[in-house]
């Protein structure tokens, strides 16, 4: 990375992948904000983020308003869906309403997606 510590922003529910990317980021050199909660999300903050990283799936959300959700809330330059949800059926209509870099299911290969994130 050159110098300056990219921003990222973890959104997952699953506490354990939430510390895991958490890390995994930190790792390669961003700066990185974790939340489970995605009611602490800040709609006042126009914080940008060079990289998000979430999940789809969050009690009381539909996958669809929630990546709405996202895109009126953030600004923010790729975004990532790690999520526990089978995500072939959902892909288009996901990336109608925002474009997304990249859908990864879990169980996760970190050392993929990490060698992938350090590509970009």
């Amino acid at each position: 990375m050159n110098g300056k510590s990219k921003k990222s922003l973890v959104l997952q529910e699953d506490l354990l992948l939430l510390f895991v990317l958490k890390k995994m980021l930190e790792s390669i050199g961003y700066q990185c904000e974790a939340i489970d909660n995605i009611d602490l999300l800040n709609g006042e903050d126009k914080t940008h983020f060079d990289l998000v990283i979430t999940d789809v799936l969050f009690k009381g959300h539909a996958p669809l308003e929630f990546i709405s959700q996202i895109k009126d809330s953030l600004s923010f330059g790729k975004i990532y869906i790690v999520s526990d949800m089978e995500l072939s059926k959902l892909r288009k209509s996901i990336s109608n309403i925002q474009p997304i870099d990249g859908f990864y299911e879990t169980p996760i290969d970190l050392d993929k997606f990490k060698n992938n994130l350090l590509e970009q």
